[in-house]
């Protein structure tokens, strides 16, 4: 027997499909609820519920006084072919900050640290075993105060304990610079791409609205010997990135 979804979840339906089609713009508001219960032919209440639910989703935010505006995301270019060296002249300063900088915008990022094992996915993508201790940089990446992407990297312990790769907060001049210092400088960088639905987690951290799907990135750079010495996945919700190589022929 097929479930009967409740008249707000039905209502909540129509609304996002309108938004993620682009029928009502991002930045645009919402009917009032007064229009929407004439134009529905529903009650206050179920027009509150459903607007609640889009709300919840980060969807939508409320404007005090204003109504209800549909959350607008600028869509900004990532150039992932970009050479990954820091300019110390600013905060952030990786090639992805500077390129949100270039395109009028302020980037920041919360970065932590922490010693972890590899799962089996991990532990493939840098051929090691599973449970091999690994060293992360978590990264979540924010564009005027909006959480915007994430991109976690791992490294192998063996290689990285004890320098500044497992120290919180941006390392200068690089994590780059640290591999050069060891001998094991990255001289090969292979993307791979995903695109999926995000997870529970990631749509809370990120306000992934429903309809959203994301780009996981999976970047693993190798040693002159053609060791991966590390991992990076980056997830990137499809409702603000465009993705830019440049192959020089």
């Amino acid at each position: 027997m097929a479930t009967v979804q409740p008249i707000y979840a039905t209502l909540a339906g129509r609304l996002r499909r309108d938004i993620v089609n682009g029928t009502v713009a991002a930045g645009a508001y919402l009917p009032s609820e007064a229009t929407l219960v004439r134009q529905q032919g529903v009650s206050r209440g179920t027009v509150r519920a459903a607007i609640a639910e889009l709300v919840a989703e980060g969807l939508v935010v409320s404007r005090n006084g204003r109504g209800h505006q549909v959350r607008q995301f600028a869509r900004l270019t990532w150039r992932a072919s970009d050479r990954e060296r820091n300019d110390a002249s600013a905060t952030p300063s990786d090639a992805w900050s500077r390129s949100v900088r270039a395109q009028g915008h302020e980037p920041s990022e919360k970065i932590t640290a922490e010693i972890a094992f590899a799962d089996e996915r991990v532990a493939s993508w840098l051929r090691l075993k599973p449970g091999e201790p690994v060293s992360v940089r978590r990264r979540l990446r924010f564009v005027d105060e909006e959480p915007y992407s994430i991109a976690d990297s791992y490294y192998p312990r063996s290689i990285v304990a004890g320098t500044e790769v497992e120290l919180p907060g941006d390392v200068q001049p690089g994590i780059y610079a640290v591999f050069e210092r060891l001998g094991r400088p990255w001289t090969r960088t292979v993307d791979t791409w995903i695109s999926r639905s995000p997870t529970r987690e990631e749509s809370a951290i990120l306000a992934i609205p429903r309809g959203i799907s994301v780009a996981e990135v999976a970047r693993r750079s190798f040693d002159p010997e053609g060791t991966p010495v590390r991992l990076t996945l980056f997830i990137l919700p499809g409702d603000r990135h465009e993705i830019e190589y440049e192959h020089r022929e």
